[in-house]
């Protein structure tokens, strides 16, 4: 028994590094991409005099899956300051928790489809128990988290946004996917 929860602990773990290691690799091609697709496809904002995209549509709001990190359902208020950063305000569930964030991301490019990086604080509140994979043994706790993804604002400002996210309470790895869709304005 100690021999095959030792196994499973690594392959979990093998698994999680796969994972990040396939993303950060995402994360270095987006900018590359995301300029090539602004040029070759009418769906993305193709003026080359034109401001950025961030940069017209300051204030937005999100409904989301999975944000902020970590939560199963949520919505986050964000402010653009410039094309290259934006900083957000959420509130979540995280089934019988409450979770609440502020945070950063750093864009990756000025181009409608970009990848970006960040982070935050999330607070958690809550009762200490069992949450689908983890074992919990706090009511209330404040921890950092990152995350990585894909951001799509069009020119009218409809947002859509794709994270990878990490935290680690009390050395509980907790990584969920999430999903944003909303309206910057």
């Amino acid at each position: 028994y100690p021999l095959f929860t030792l196994y499973t602990a690594f392959m979990r773990a093998s698994k999680i590094l796969k994972l990040l290691k396939t993303f950060s690799l995402l994360l270095i091609l987006i900018p590359t991409i995301s300029e090539a697709s602004n040029s070759a496809l009418p769906l993305f904002d193709a003026q080359a005099d034109a401001v950025p995209i961030r940069e017209k549509k300051n204030f937005g709001v999100d409904f989301t899956v999975g944000q902020p990190v970590p939560s199963v359902l949520g919505a986050l208020v964000g402010a653009n300051i410039g094309s290259d950063l934006r900083l957000s305000l959420g509130a979540g569930s995280f089934w019988f928790w409450s979770t609440y964030s502020a945070n950063i991301k750093i864009f990756l490019s000025e181009s409608n489809l970009t990848g970006y990086f960040g982070g935050g604080l999330t607070y958690l509140s809550g009762k200490a128990g069992a949450v689908l994979f983890w074992n919990l043994p706090f009511d209330q706790y404040l921890t950092p988290y990152i995350e990585g993804g894909l951001d799509y604002t069009s020119d009218i400002g409809l947002h859509l946004g794709f994270n990878l996210g990490l935290t680690v309470p009390e050395a509980h790895i907790i990584i969920l996917p999430g999903l944003s869709f909303g309206w910057y304005f």
